[in-house]
């Protein structure tokens, strides 16, 4: 009851002292309350409310979702459903930039809604617009493209200019991301003709950068290089510093995959300079590794072993994201505190407001009376609740009372748990271990195969993927496999294919590697009792197996996965057999025998799917498997250490925050 009685006396004083002593603070946020809170509010609140949800949507997106939430509710005070459909744009805006889709939907829906029911074709136009950027965001490609059409429709009926250029230009993008590359290109064609009509410079500079961005990913070079070079004339037109850094990079990146290595360097020489005057870290990255790319081409070794130690520091410093993000804050509030210092039409609503305040002032004292007359019905009804709060506090103790018994309990559990999943990775360690002793050490590979690299990445402790290599009567042996499954049962998989490739080659003597796959099929339907059965696991292992008798004669096998060489800038691609070595429900038959003569310098790679299967890049797409082919292809007569790190570390750009989807092994082999 002690209790009780304490309560209520607080709570009375509270509500004595709350309406005698309200002084509230001239700040703005809570003058705004107070004038969004009014019986009649009126559209200058409303377009204070919006201009601070705009303003702080650079510097403190809590606080633009804050005021967009007020405007919403001030617009539905004052019945004013234009203000409501601005409102939860805005809103939809706010949930948008911060990467909340869902939520950035649900407000435009209901702006949608509000436009459709008062026949307003514009507002209508600009949802359907917003709603195909973010369903694009959200890759779902089919609504996105369902949207843009029925915004396109209204434009060009409204015959909005504007708005249909930008809408081509939304377009190209979706359909560049679907891989419609020919749809793409006629979006933003018609987006150019569009930007040459009003004679937008500007907008035809960078239309031009994109198509020709376009092109050289369809591997249309030529045509690439003619918008890259078109781009830059305007840019240089309009002395865009920017356009023109992003130019000359595109140049010199595009003059390297024509081989046109000297052009490269040029065009790479001037991004750098653009790029430091910009201070822009991605583009000083781009160019320095351009750079020693093109000067390795050109056989300048010590230049290109600079621009890569540039390009690795500029890389290096970036990665402060902390620090990037604190300066980028700070910039923004300095802009937004300019902004508002400069805002005389802000002030005036301010001053607008304040005078509101004393309007509220004098309504006060009427409502002082009112609240203590409410304060004689709450001593009663505190009276009632401290005696029921009283009795919850002795159920409560006892509850209590059982929820330390059950921690006890949970904690405990919780030690076993532990110690079960510290067992658990002790375990795979030592497996990581026995697999680590079987795969081929680094001396012997270098022994057998002087000019050789292995990039080898588990996706977890221990892998599916391995690679194998032995030498039999003056022959070399060498094979990359990829075994059912990644992790323990992916490791296991990859000791039984290891065990029985020495058992084929070391005992048994089977030379042809055709043969050895068969003998290995055999194996692995023995060691897991398979029998073809549809119920049955599928296990086995996808590989290429080569045999070399140390002279010109390379013959070799390839189960799903291909077999390239590369020879005098030329790429030649084996296709595999599409069967595994293991059990194949289809009808299993014999393996393809390949046979060709090697020649001095040849380069030869065998890999597993993990490279060309890694999401990543800035779409969070699949590295795909010929864009892995051009690399090789750029890298084939470079040094074997300097292959395997341009290799590493373009996964690893690639790859950034995603996480490894597969094992990954390349090996790479020259004559």
């Amino acid at each position: 009851m002690r209790l009780g009685y304490s309560l209520f006396f607080c709570f009375l004083l509270l509500l004595v002292q709350l309406p005698l002593s309200a002084n509230y603070t001239q700040s703005r946020d809570s003058l705004l309350n107070l004038y969004s809170s009014m019986d009649e509010p009126d559209s200058a609140a409303f377009d204070v409310l919006i201009k601070l949800s705009k303003n702080y949507s650079i510097v403190n997106w809590d606080s633009s979702i804050i005021y967009a939430n007020k405007a919403l509710k001030t617009a539905n005070k004052m019945g004013n459903k234009l203000f409501v459909a601005q409102a939860s744009s805005r809103l939809g805006s706010a949930y948008n930039m911060h990467g909340e889709y869902v939520k950035a939907i649900d407000y435009y829906q209901l702006m949608g809604a509000i436009y459709d029911d008062l026949g307003h074709k514009g507002g209508t136009a600009f949802y359907y617009n917003v709603m195909g950027v973010l369903h694009r965001k959200i890759k779902e490609y089919a609504k996105a493209l369902e949207y843009y059409n029925k915004s396109m429709e209204l434009q060009l009926e409204l015959n909005n200019k504007e708005m249909v250029i930008g809408l081509y230009n939304n377009l190209g993008n979706l359909y560049w991301d679907m891989g419609e590359f020919d749809k793409a290109m006629s979006s933003h064609m018609k987006c150019l003709d569009y930007k040459k009509k009003v004679n937008d410079k500007s907008g035809i500079a960078n239309s031009s950068n994109g198509i020709g961005g376009l092109f050289e990913e369809m591997g249309e070079y030529d045509k690439a290089m003619e918008y890259y070079i078109a781009s830059k004339r305007l840019y240089a037109e309009l002395e865009d510093i920017r356009g023109l850094c992003y130019s000359y990079s595109n140049l010199g990146r595009l003059s390297f995959l024509k081989k046109q290595y000297q052009k490269s360097i040029v065009n790479c020489d001037q991004a750098l300079d653009y790029a430091k005057r910009l201070a822009d870290i991605e583009l000083l990255m781009k160019s320095c590794n351009c750079l020693s790319m093109a000067h390795e081409k050109m056989g300048n070794t010590g230049m290109a072993l600079g621009f890569y130690k540039r390009y690795v520091a500029i890389r290096d410093s970036s990665n402060n994201d902390a620090v990037n993000r604190e300066i980028a804050k700070k910039e923004m509030q300095f802009k937004y505190q300019k902004k508002a210092a400069a805002d005389s039409a802000y002030n005036a609503q301010l001053q607008k407001v304040k005078d509101a305040e004393l309007r509220i002032q004098e309504t006060q004292l009427n409502t002082e009376q009112q609240y203590r007359y409410v304060l004689l019905l709450m001593v009663l009804l505190l009276l009632s609740s401290a005696i029921f709060v009283y009795k919850r506090l002795q159920v409560a103790r006892r509850q209590n009372r059982i929820i330390k018994e059950q921690k006890g309990i949970v904690e405990k559990q919780k030690y076993i748990v532990d110690e079960q999943n510290k067992d658990i990775l002790d375990s795979i360690r030592y497996a990581e271990n026995i697999q680590n002793a079987m795969l081929p050490v680094e001396e012997h590979v270098k022994k057998l195969l002087p000019n050789s690299f292995v990039v080898f990445k588990p996706k977890d402790i221990v892998s599916g993927d391995f690679y194998w290599i032995s030498e039999q009567n003056g022959s070399i042996y060498f094979a990359v496999c990829d075994c059912t499954g990644h992790g323990v049962p992916g490791a296991f998989m990859s000791m039984i294919g290891s065990s029985l490739l020495n058992e084929a080659v070391n005992e048994k003597g089977i030379v042809k590697p055709n043969n050895i796959f068969q003998e290995v099929r055999k194996g692995f339907k023995d060691a897991l009792k398979q029998t073809g059965q549809q119920n049955e696991q599928k296990d086995g292992m996808d590989a290429v197996l080569c045999h070399w008798n140390r002279k010109k004669k390379l013959e070799f096998a390839a189960a799903y996965n291909p077999f390239i060489m590369v020879r005098n800038q030329q790429i030649q691609e084996i296709k595999a057999d599409k069967q595994p070595v293991g059990v194949f429900l289809k009808e299993e038959k014999p393996y393809t025998h390949h046979e060709l003569e090697v020649e001095r310098g040849d380069m030869v790679y065998l890999f597993s799917d993990g490279y060309s299967d890694q999401f990543g890049g800035p779409r969070g797409k699949k590295f795909k498997y010929s864009l892995f082919k051009k690399l090789l292809l750029n890298i084939h007569d470079m040094p074997m250490e300097r292959q395997k790190l341009i290799l590493e570390d373009t996964l690893e750009q690639w790859q950034g925050d995603e996480n490894q989807v597969d094992d990954i092994l390349v090996m790479g082999v020259r004559f």
